[in-house]
């Protein structure tokens, strides 16, 4: 008996007859994905160097900005200094009726110390000992009393550390420069930053000396 004419034909295919899908893209839209790829690489270099050329501009701003916040701030705290030094040196004069003295054998009309001479002599009298002796760059302040010890001055000499006021002003000045020295005579500054501040060559300060 012939078993193949009853039966119903396998549809199903041999293991050997199936075939993976074509996975190939056509030519065309190969070229168009390329074509998207290589300007989206070219759109990414721009914008890294449009970063880049913004970044160059403006760090180098940001920075003197941030040097000068930080220049400003070392004047203000040197003034602070300065003001609590005067005060102890009114509270030395109301206990010795003159301010303190500095021993020099030359006539001058104001005697010179340091700081730290200054609150030696503030020390010997018991007499503020947190008395300020560095400004906020590093370097001592200075201390000048006439010789009768009515009269007292005192000086910061600012971000380069060098005396630049040849000589004591009488009337108000104001600076802008922050190597510019911070003077203060007769209870008040005669000589103090104020406005724009900005860092300046050696021609450029001593405005009591223009």
């Amino acid at each position: 008996m012939n078993t193949n004419a009853d039966s119903p034909k396998s549809t199903q295919q041999r293991p050997s007859d199936r075939r993976a899908p074509d996975s190939r893209m056509p030519p065309r839209t190969k070229r168009r994905v390329l074509a998207l790829s290589a300007s989206s690489a070219v759109l990414i270099l721009l914008g890294c160097c449009l970063m880049g050329i913004s970044a160059a501009i403006a760090i180098p701003g940001l920075l003197e900005d941030r040097e000068n916040a930080q220049e400003r701030w070392r004047q203000r705290m040197a003034m602070a200094d300065i003001r609590h030094i005067a005060e102890c040196c009114t509270v030395f004069a109301s206990v010795n009726h003159h301010y303190p003295l500095v021993e020099n054998p030359e006539p001058v009309a104001f005697s010179m110390t340091t700081a730290s001479g200054l609150k030696k002599v503030l020390a010997s009298a018991k007499c503020c000992p947190d008395c300020p002796v560095r400004d906020p760059w590093g370097g001592e302040y200075s201390y000048g009393v006439a010789p009768d010890g009515n009269r007292f001055f005192l000086e910061c000499y600012g971000s380069d550390g060098r005396d630049s006021t040849s000589i004591i002003p009488i009337e108000h000045l104001s600076t802008s420069c922050f190597e510019d020295d911070i003077v203060w005579l007769d209870g008040r500054f005669v000589q103090e930053p104020q406005g724009e501040q900005k860092k300046c060559s050696r021609e450029e300060e001593s405005p009591s000396s223009r």
